[in-house]
């Protein structure tokens, strides 16, 4: 394909990319610059001559940065204050509250809820967040209590009732009022966790759930004293030998527990009716000439173990060392 003298050409010739040419690509390298045309390699050299360009104005840009950029150096963003303060509308306090009030409304009557939860817990951030937290606890507190006066009002007006459906009805409105309680306080959280943590005078909501109910419990003594006395006469059924409802008699006594109630309103009279139950039926038991003095002991180790079965099951656990 080449000549005999093919190999010489190009020995004299600059080396490629700063290396040496060997021989063979001499010889090819030669034969292109003879067979292309003129105009593609004035073309080509231009298109070398203009990409060296480029990358030596690049080099400079770029040491000229390193030059003026400091290590660790950060762009600052600085955000500028609104012009104007934004603005609630004069009637959002009322239109939110009464948003919220249908809310509790329909939570203590066990009917359905228009708004969404998630839409009602932003209405009372939106109220919090603009200082208006004390007038939301206040009007809370205000609608709570008015529905629980109402229940015990009823609950008491129930003369009529003999003590275990009177103590069912009570237990029943006792166990609404905690679940409702609980529910307000989800869509009220905001509230709970904001305003009132910040005010050491204020109760927390589940906390003003049961003083309201404490309250007017006591304060109707239609309700308290008929609560008290059937508890006493469902546990003297239950020495005499008949069944009753345990779960009933728990859960009552833990309402008296949550209530601060037990102490001072049940234990005292619970434990004089203990009292005058087996002192009247320990001098009964005495002076009977059918009974022996080992069977006396046996009827009293039993009586025992049976006050310690109705302290595990439902009375508390700080009337086992008062009952012995």
């Amino acid at each position: 394909m080449f000549g005999p003298d093919d190999s010489r050409i190009g020995e004299h010739e600059p080396p490629i990319n700063g290396r040496k040419r060997k021989n063979g690509e001499d010889c090819v390298y030669r034969q292109l610059e003879l067979n292309f045309p003129k105009k593609l390699c004035t073309h080509h050299s231009s298109h070398e001559e203009s990409c060296s360009s480029v990358m030596a104005a690049s080099h400079r840009l770029q040491g000229r940065k390193s030059l003026n950029s400091k290590p660790g150096q950060t762009k600052k963003l600085v955000i500028k204050n609104l012009k104007e303060k934004p603005s609630l509308p004069a009637n959002y306090e009322e239109e939110t509250w009464s948003k919220l009030r249908r809310a509790v409304h329909a939570i203590h009557t066990s009917s359905s809820i228009n708004e969404s939860l998630e839409e009602l817990y932003k209405a009372v951030e939106n109220m919090c967040s603009h200082r208006m937290g004390s007038t939301v606890y206040q009007r809370l507190r205000e609608e709570c209590e008015l529905h629980v006066q109402s229940r015990l009002g009823l609950i008491g007006k129930e003369g009529s009732l003999d003590p275990p459906l009177f103590l069912k009805k009570l237990d029943k409105c006792w166990q609404n009022h905690c679940s409702q309680t609980l529910m307000i306080r989800s869509i009220f959280l905001f509230l709970d966790r904001t305003f009132v943590m910040q005010n050491s005078t204020i109760m927390s909501l589940w906390d003003m759930g049961l003083q309201l109910f404490k309250v007017h419990v006591a304060s109707q003594d239609s309700v308290k004293a008929r609560a008290v006395d059937g508890i006493l006469c469902l546990i003297e059924c239950e020495r005499t030998g008949e069944q009753v409802e345990r779960a009933l008699l728990k859960s009552l006594v833990r309402m008296l527990v949550d209530l601060q109630m037990y102490a001072d309103e049940f234990e005292a009279p619970f434990l004089v009716a203990t009292d005058q139950l087996y002192a009247a039926e320990g001098k009964r038991l005495m002076t009977s000439d059918t009974i022996t003095v080992p069977e006396y002991l046996a009827h009293v180790d039993r009586r025992l173990r049976q006050e310690s079965d109705r302290i595990f099951h439902y009375l508390d656990q700080s009337t086992r060392s008062l009952i012995y």
